[in-house]
């Protein structure tokens, strides 16, 4: 029966014509609910925080109505206050690592559409061409590729390392 229940919710939610996200949880009696998380702590072993997990329910069933939830304390109501209130707090590394994965994606962006074009001709004005009408050889053009294999890669190799150093001081930071 429960699955007969949530099956109705996510089908409810996928004729959604509106857009707006339909709380699943919303209409599901207190008992239903406190049995459904119960059975899911003891599913997936999480009886250590099942008192968290009931208030969270109970919360996510009525976000706007946290006042009248009896289940929570004053810490409970503060803390999911300011969540509420100061969505941007988070901390410093987590805004850190936004910042340094963005630069990292844009330099590879940079860098790919640089040697795609920069692969039409780089090889043979550098004297290292790896193809055969410019390359007579075999043993040199395969030398050759392993040349432009490496310059091309380079800029992956260097952000690869500089992220290692880092993340090494990060770790050490904080």
């Amino acid at each position: 029966m429960p699955d007969l229940i949530r099956n109705d919710a996510v089908g409810g939610m996928t004729e959604n014509v509106t857009g707006e996200i339909k709380n699943p949880l919303a209409g599901i009696p207190h008992g239903q609910l406190m049995a459904n998380v119960t059975a899911y702590a003891t599913e997936y072993g999480l009886e250590d925080i099942l008192p968290l997990l009931k208030k969270g329910a109970m919360v996510a069933q009525s976000p706007a109505g946290i006042e009248g939830i009896s289940e929570l304390d004053d810490d409970d109501r503060r803390v999911l206050y300011e969540e509420h209130i100061r969505r941007w707090k988070h901390p410093f590394a987590l805004y850190y690592t936004i910042v340094l994965n963005s630069i990292s994606a844009a330099i590879r962006g940079w860098d790919q559409t640089g040697s795609n074009g920069a692969n039409l001709t780089f090889d043979v004005q550098f004297g290292i061409p790896n193809n055969s009408p410019q390359c007579p050889d075999p043993e040199t053009c395969k030398r050759n590729q392993w040349i432009v294999g490496f310059i091309n890669a380079t800029p992956y190799i260097t952000i690869c390392l500089l992220r290692v150093i880092f993340l090494f001081y990060i770790q050490v930071i904080f």
